[in-house]
């Protein structure tokens, strides 16, 4: 009888012992769900901020991009104004040499008249590399305010093979 009784006991003990191993696992398992929670709720930023950091990857690509055309489109501007101030100021140039022999006919009262071959075409030249001049500034500015995908460059090196 003692021999049942001290079994009772034991099993009774070891019961005791099992719920609170079973009451301490229990915890530790919520604890586990809690911390795979945390873990899954991490992981769901990392991929957002991953997102967020292509999205902005490639905007800031795009922008570059959109960058280097303007800047391909600027060397071009560039480019034209330089021949443009270049070519004016040649023109200006000779404009104001004929407006000087003009100048200078009248005041020595030698008078040249329209059939002289070289003031004619020397007014004809200036005539025509004027229009020629706004025509090539016109189409910049047309080219300028409409921003076409043609590179501004080949455009006005195309341009002033036919100017």
């Amino acid at each position: 009888m003692l021999s049942s009784l001290n079994s009772q006991q034991l099993v009774n003990s070891l019961q005791e012992e099992n719920k609170i191993i079973n009451a301490e696992l229990h915890i530790k398992n919520q604890q586990i769900s809690l911390l795979r929670e945390e873990i899954n709720a991490l992981k769901e930023e990392i991929n957002g901020l991953k997102m967020d950091s292509k999205t902005k990857s490639e905007t800031l690509s795009n922008t570059e991009h959109a960058l280097l055309k303007i800047k391909e489109e600027l060397e071009g501007v560039k480019y034209a104004g330089n021949l443009i101030l270049k070519t004016h100021k040649k023109h200006f140039t000779n404009l104001l040499q004929t407006v000087n022999r003009l100048l200078n006919t009248v005041q020595e009262s030698r008078v040249y008249t329209v059939e002289d071959p070289v003031n004619k075409s020397n007014i004809e030249m200036l005539i025509e590399m004027n229009d020629k001049l706004v025509k090539l500034t016109v189409e910049i500015m047309k080219l300028l305010s409409t921003r076409e995908h043609n590179s501004t460059l080949q455009f006005t090196k195309q341009f002033t093979q036919n100017f």
